[in-house]
This record gives structure tokens, C-alpha cells and sequence, in this order.
């Protein structure tokens, strides 16, 4: 039987989904990326059993008010506090194994995660290099792609994707984790203090490793050592080893190693893990294989936007190199409907506002004026948020002394009515920021 290759359309809907069930909700540049390798034209051969499956996943993750972070937290926190407090029903032994217990298990696992997660903190951050093995094994997997360039682009992808959210993810996935750990902590520290306060338990103690009571007992000493210090609870005396203990002591000694050992390591490592979260902004990566991706994911959803010189004749050659501009930056489709200049002095009320983005066009060797160009801002900053305006500063006849100088300028005016200016050279068709002017674009 011949297995058909999994698609991206599959792939990109199940990690969609799988973001959307972890944090809420993707931001709007990783949702349309999402989408774009989602079209079923983008492959041929794919998986539809996985494809209709995460179709069908994807709806509802996104739009049940149930399925979300705090639902999930709470589920943690309350199914292991429950776990927590019914593993004490288990151990009702007469006889306890001072050395190979449930609580030692922990203990050792606390160390060994802490260990690895403060290890993790000083190894070089290479989710990019995840590219170089995928683009291989993709390419050897779907040959019923239909364009070469999406076998090249599918890898560098979901590298993207690893490089803008894995440490998102990381933190997401300690957050979980911690809470828990914590959860079950409590659940047992809980259980131990009723067992220690309220029933009257006794047992007789046995070893693996060590048979020496008085071995075992400093064995003891030296790993409860600090709880004896920070807490009002003492080591109990190893009695003979056939003759039967009180648990109380140990119990509340267990519960107090709980606090120090277990609890207050997680809790600390909970509040760094919100706090680097609560800080954490995507961003996009700076290497250039990304840059011809950028171009790659707009060829289908082509950029459009009106654009008003403002007492400026534009020329035919300038007015192609925008056009060309805007192509490199947002795909082949992208075009600039270029408008009747607007003559010097006109307000706001001769610019015809629709749905696209609206574009003022100054020339770089005019000044900043308040009284004329302020008029003008302030009244398009009414409606930024139907059609996004920004001023273009064409500074094609300016020497590079002065283009920084008169950008600054025009830039100041422009964030004073909240709207975002870029600098462009139309004689060359580039602009001086291309990463900000792509943001803009595709917010």
C-alpha cells in the first residue's frame, strides 16, 4: 500500500491548533502564515484523513471559550492536587523503605530538572539550523508538490516558526510543568500533614543500600539538615529495625522537606518563568534567506495602497519604481494606485479615503511645515484605523548628509498624530527600512 505524504496544508493547521489550545491565540503575522502554507493548492499529495482532521480541530480550538490556557491550568492544578492527596491512601504499608520512597523519587527528579533547565540557560539558542535537516527530508518526501520553490520555502517556514515562538513554547511548557508539580506538591504536603496530625500510624523501617542503622541515620542528618535548621521539625531516631515507629514525626518531616525542597525551588522558577513570559515580543528573524521567504508568503495575498503625492509631480520612471518597490517587498500582485497630486495647502477633505492603505507622498526637499502638513496628518489620523495612512519622504534628491537630518524631521510630525513615515528612494526604487515598511503592510 502506498502511503501518501503528509502536507503542509495538515502540518500547519495541527501546529496552528496546537498554539492556538497552548496560548490562546496566534498573533496576526503568525496566523497568516499559518493560513498561507494551509491552502490545499499549495500541495498536491497530502495526508486527507490528517488534513480533515485538523480541519476539524482547528475550529473548534479557536472558537470554544472552554478550550484555552486557563482552562487547562486549572485542570493541571486541580487533577494533580487530586493525585497529590489520593497517593497518600497508598502507602499504608507496615513496612517503609527509609531510602528507595515515593518522596526520595521526587526529590531526585527536582534535582535532575533543575540541572537540566539551569544547564539549558548556557546552551547557544540554533532553532534555525532545524532548517538545514527539513529541507532535505521534505524535498526527498513530497515530489508532488506543485512548485519547486514551496519544497525550498516549507523548511524555512517552519523554521521561522521555531526561531519566533520555541521560546514561547519553552516558557509555556514550564509554566504547565510547574504548575504541575506544584499542584501535586501540595496535594501530597496536604496529605502528609492529615497523616501526621490526625492519625495514628506506625511502621518498621527497612533499607536498599545502606544496613548500618547508624550509617542511614547520618545519611538522614545530613540530607535533612537544612529543614532542621528553617523549620521547628528534628530527624527521628532510627529505632531497631524489626521494631515498629511512630509515623507522625516522619510525616511532618517529609511535609517540611516538601516546602524546601520541592515547593519554594518551583514557585521561584514559576514567578521567573511569568515574568520572562509577560516580557517576551515576536520578533522577526534577521538572516537573509528570510528575506526572499517575506516575498514568497505574499505572492497570494498581494499588497494594495493608494497613494497621494502631496505638491509633488511624480514622474513615470518614480512612479514605476514605487510599483516595483512594493512587489519586492509584498509579492508580484502588489500594486500603488497613484492619485491626483494634491496641491499645496490641501486639508485632508480632498483625499479620497477607501479601504486600502492611503499613502502621502512628500517630496524630501520640502520642509515640515505645522500649519500646512500638520492640517493634513491630524485629519487622516481620524480614520488610521480604516485604512492605515503613512507618509512616504522621497529623498532621492537629497544628499546622504541631509537625508537623516529631514527624515528625522518629518518622522518627529508624523508620531505626533500617531502615524508612521518611511523614507524612500523612488530614483532607485528602495526604501530605508524595508522591515518596518513590510510591518506596516502586513501588520
Amino acid at each position: 500500500m502506498k502511503h501518501r505524504p503528509i502536507s503542509p496544508h495538515a502540518c500547519a493547521r495541527v501546529l496552528l491548533a496546537a498554539d492556538k489550545l497552548l496560548a490562546g491565540r496566534f498573533t496576526k503575522q503568525q496566523e497568516q502564515v499559518a493560513e498561507q502554507f494551509a491552502k490545499p493548492h499549495m500541495a498536491d499529495g497530502f495526508s486527507s484523513a490528517l488534513s480533515v482532521w485538523a480541519d476539524s480541530l482547528l475550529p473548534k480550538s479557536a472558537k470554544s471559550g472552554w478550550l484555552n490556557a486557563r482552562f487547562f491550568i486549572w485542570v493541571t492544578i486541580l487533577g494533580f492536587l487530586l493525585m497529590g492527596l489520593l497517593s497518600q491512601a497508598l502507602g499504608s504499608g507496615q513496612s517503609v523503605n527509609v531510602i528507595l520512597n515515593p518522596f526520595m523519587a521526587l526529590l531526585v527528579w527536582q534535582a535532575l530538572v533543575l540541572s537540566f533547565w539551569t544547564f539549558s540557560l548556557f546552551l547557544p539558542q540554533s532553532g534555525n539550523q532545524f532548517a538545514k535537516f527539513l529541507r532535505p527530508l521534505f524535498t526527498k518526501w513530497d515530489r508532488h508538490w506543485a512548485k519547486p520553490q514551496q519544497v525550498d520555502n516549507w523548511p524555512r517556514w517552519l523554521s521561522w516558526t521555531l526561531h519566533t515562538k520555541s521560546q514561547l513554547w519553552q516558557l509555556q511548557g514550564q509554566i504547565l510543568l510547574n504548575v504541575a508539580f506544584i499542584s501535586f506538591t501540595f496535594g501530597l504536603l496536604i496529605g502528609m500533614a492529615i497523616r501526621g496530625l490526625a492519625q495514628n500510624y506506625a511502621f518498621h523501617w527497612e533499607s536498599t543500600f545502606f544496613h548500618d542503622p547508624v550509617q542511614i541515620q547520618a545519611f538522614l542528618d545530613g540530607l535533612f539538615w537544612p529543614v532542621q535548621q528553617l523549620s521547628p521539625i528534628a530527624v527521628p531516631r532510627l529505632g531497631p529495625i524489626n521494631e515498629p515507629m511512630p509515623g507522625r514525626d516522619w510525616f511532618l518531616l517529609y511535609a517540611w522537606a516538601s516546602v524546601f525542597y520541592l515547593l519554594l525551588p518551583r514557585l521561584i522558577w514559576l514567578a521567573s518563568t511569568l515574568l520572562k513570559k509577560a516580557r517576551w515580543i515576536p520578533e522577526w528573524p534577521s538572516e537573509s534567506p528570510f528575506d526572499e521567504l517575506r516575498r514568497v508568503w505574499r505572492q497570494e495575498s498581494p499588497f494594495h495602497a493608494r497613494i497621494h503625492p502631496y505638491s509633488y509631480n511624480v514622474s513615470a520612471e518614480r512612479m514605476a519604481n514605487g510599483g516595483a518597490l512594493l512587489s519586492h517587498l509584498f509579492g508580484s500582485g502588489s500594486r500603488l494606485e497613484w492619485q491626483t497630486p494634491l496641491e499645496w495647502g490641501a486639508d485632508a477633505t480632498t483625499v479620497e479615503l477607501a479601504d486600502e492603505p492611503t499613502i502621502i507622498l512628500v517630496k524630501g526637499l520640502h520642509t515640515p511645515e505645522e500649519e500646512i502638513h500638520g492640517q493634513l496628518l491630524r485629519q487622516l489620523n481620524r480614520n488610521k484605523r480604516k485604512n492605515r495612512p503613512a507618509l512616504w519622504v522621497d529623498v532621492a534628491d537629497l544628499s546622504p548628509n541631509q537625508r537623516s537630518e529631514r527624515l528625522v524631521a518629518w518622522d518627529q510630525m508624523a508620531k505626533a498624530y500617531g502615524l508612521a513615515s518611511f523614507g524612500v528612494d523612488l530614483a532607485a526604487g528602495e526604501c530605508l527600512d524595508p522591515d518596518r515598511l513590510f510591518a506596516w503592510g502586513h501588520p
